[in-house]
């Protein structure tokens, strides 16, 4: 495995994650982008990694589980972010801006893997045959 995420496969500039403070104002019109590490399709994933026992060894994992973004908290940040290209080019502009936006969803192995695997997994009882 060499680094590389579905990103860059795409062969554009890397958009500012939504969370920077400097993700703001103009900057929106450039992309951003709302990853987030250890996060997934369902709201419980990548809890798992909060009693990993190398939890605190590493930069990457995030320290609480208000860290992790799943993805309709994802959603939501975009929702937010289409109100803020409204205030700043109006409505009708911003219609016309988003009529053909990048989207890129990539999703790793959490939802697969680590919520069906668990014991204590919400999929493990709606699923117990999966």
């Amino acid at each position: 495995m060499d680094g590389s995420i579905a990103a860059d496969y795409v062969g554009l500039d890397y958009a500012p994650p939504y969370l920077a403070p400097t993700t703001n104002g103009a900057q929106l019109l450039q992309g951003v982008n709302y990853a987030s590490g250890a996060g997934g399709i369902l709201d419980e994933s990548g809890a798992q990694w909060l009693s990993h026992p190398d939890h605190f060894a590493s930069p990457y994992i995030p320290l609480n589980i208000l860290d992790l973004l799943s993805l309709s908290a994802q959603i939501q940040r975009l929702t937010n972010t289409t109100i803020e290209l409204e205030e700043i080019l109006g409505a009708a502009q911003k219609k016309s801006f988003l009529a053909e936006p990048l989207f890129l969803i990539s999703l790793g192995t959490n939802d697969y893997v680590y919520n069906y695997t668990l014991a204590n997994s919400s999929m493990k009882a709606e699923y117990p045959d999966a």
